[in-house]
This record gives C-alpha cells, structure tokens and sequence, in this order.
C-alpha cells in the first residue's frame, strides 16, 4: 500500500506533497512505489479509458466535434450554435463541451449503422450469387471494425506527432486506397470476383461508406448540437 505521509516536493508544480499524489496538480510522487495496475486503472494511468476513446470516436482526437463542425460547408450547425447560446446564455466554452461529449456518445452508437449500409452495398453489388443477407451482413460488420482500426491507428498516430490529418490530403487519400484494398480482397475472397470485376465494385461499396459515414457524423453533430 502506498505510504500517505508528506514525500517532499511535486517534480511538476513545486508543491509540498502530503501523500502518493500532488493536491495540486495530481502529479504522483516518485517517492512512491505504483503497481502494475496503477497504471492501467489508476489516477493517471487510464489506459482502458484511452482505448475506449481511441475505438469509439475515431481515434484519439481524432472525429470530433470540432473538427466535423469546421468541414461543414452548409454552416447549419454553426447557426444552432449561435442559436442556442443566445437562448440559453451559456458561454461558448461550455456548450462546446457539452457538444463535444454529446457527439461521442451519438456517433459512438449511430456508426454501428454503417455496418447495415455496408452490408446493403455488397448485398447490391453481389445479389446474383444468392448469398445469405448474413453472409452481407458479416461482411459488413467486419469492414467496419476495420475502419475503426485504421482511423485508430491514423489519429493516434496524428496525436503523438503533432499533425493535423486535416492539413494533409495526403494522408487520406492513402486512408482511401487501404480501404479500396481492403474491399477489393473482401469480394474476391468472400464472393470469388475476379480482380477487375472486384475493383468496380470495390468503387460502388466504397462510394456508400463515404455517404454513409459523413451523413452519420452530421447527424451526430445535429443532436448533440440541438440538445446541448
């Protein structure tokens, strides 16, 4: 157990410490032996809470509110939000945090519903060879957990060096041609298409997952934006 008598002085903000971790600022102290699990559970571990926010908003900073309400070319979201600052007299900080973990929790459950859309794409693309909406449907859902890890990795990685996926075309663009790769092995594996015929379709599917996913990110942005 870790002593709770004073240690000296935080590393971070110079403060005298009287226990494992700073009243001030909740650097721990180095004078105190941590566990294995501090780090995963602890005060300033939270590991399995970073990888729950990596899985469900797109990586770690990476679809948020923010950034979804700067790539709206309508500015509707932007007059909902100058609407209900002026009807509730919050400061704008405040609503953009309330916006921020409202559109979390909506994109977080309304992104399972790509995996329908994914599945209706390959269904239209494949109809003619019979296959069970399950086999669809399976499809799918494994295209959208794929998703997941890549944005995962692409925003964690953005995070940890500094860069704005936004500023950098590039990068997306490669996103895109992981994806389409991913496709095109999908329907020549799952639906045995042969490579050129795999590839119009790969087009088609990867078309209804780009409509589909932005559509889901607006209308995330809309309810939390109205119910903040």
């Amino acid at each position: 157990m870790s002593s709770v008598r004073t240690q000296g002085c935080c590393n971070q903000c110079t403060a005298v410490l009287t226990g494992p971790y700073c009243q001030n600022c909740g650097q721990p102290s180095l004078a105190v032996r941590r566990s294995f699990r501090d780090p995963i559970y602890g005060q300033t571990g939270r590991l399995l809470h970073t990888l729950g926010l990596v899985i469900a908003a797109g990586g770690y900073g990476g679809f948020t509110a923010s950034s979804v309400l700067h790539e709206d070319p309508t500015g509707y979201a932007a007059r909902i939000k100058a609407e209900r600052l002026a009807e509730r007299g919050i400061t704008e900080a405040v609503y953009d945090e309330r916006v921020e973990s409202r559109f979390k929790t909506q994109y977080s459950i309304l992104i399972t519903l790509s995996s329908f859309s994914y599945a209706f794409a390959f269904w239209v693309v494949e109809r003619r060879r019979g296959k069970s909406w399950l086999v669809h449907l399976a499809a799918g859902i494994q295209y959208l957990c794929f998703t997941f890890i890549l944005t995962a990795v692409a925003f964690g990685l953005a995070r940890l060096t500094g860069v704005r996926l936004t500023r950098h075309p590039a990068i997306g663009i490669g996103m895109v041609v992981v994806l389409a790769v991913y496709i095109m092995f999908t329907l020549q594996r799952v639906y045995g298409d042969r490579r050129l015929r795999a590839g119009a379709k790969m087009l088609f599917v990867l078309l209804v997952g780009v409509v589909s996913d932005t559509l889901l990110q607006y209308a995330s942005l809309l309810i939390a934006g109205l119910t903040a």
